[in-house]
């Protein structure tokens, strides 16, 4: 039976979402070995969609195929399996058709910058160390990206992906 389960995860600690052979430690990794030792037995999962190394996620869905029913409470186990910065909030199950990457209908995205030094906020934000930012100029610029669908210029390595179109559907500053 297919099962949809809806994670958070603070990706400092990790090389993005997708599971690959010259990576270390990815999320995707870590909740398969979670889940493989808590179900006997190898589990493969499909992510709604990949991020980047160091990037998190507060509303993510992966699915999962499980022949045998379980007894025992499985959210309960996986997250005291689970280290402390990946949560699993939700097990739906669902059709064995639902495919959680294939089925998603939009994606959005939250950047956060700080314009003074804090600890606490240097794991979720990023430093910009300029008191006077033009707030307008910033809204003005946010509003012309829904009007462009190609943002090579704007890709740390561009060639490293099949494409750097994408569509926004909205942008606020």
């Amino acid at each position: 039976m297919r099962y949809f389960f809806h994670i958070g995860y603070q990706g400092r600690h990790y090389n993005g979402w997708q599971r690959q052979s010259n990576i270390k430690r990815s999320v995707q990794q870590v909740i398969e070995e979670a889940l493989s030792q808590i179900l006997k037995t190898p589990t493969f999962i499909t992510g709604c969609g990949r991020t980047d190394a160091q990037v998190h996620a507060s509303q993510f869905f992966f699915h999962v195929d499980i022949e045998n029913p379980w007894d025992f409470d499985l959210m309960f186990r996986i997250n005291k399996t689970l280290p402390d910065d990946i949560a699993v909030f939700d097990i739906f199950p669902m059709t064995d058709d639902a495919h959680a990457r294939f089925g998603a209908t939009a994606r959005t995205y939250d950047y956060f910058i700080h314009t003074y030094k804090n600890p606490f906020l240097s794991a979720v934000s990023t430093l910009y160390l300029e008191k006077n930012l033009n707030l307008e100029k910033m809204r003005q610029a946010v509003t012309l990206l829904p009007l462009y669908n190609d943002y090579r210029a704007l890709c740390k390595s561009p060639d490293n992906y099949r494409t750097t179109l994408c569509k926004i559907s909205s942008a606020q500053l």
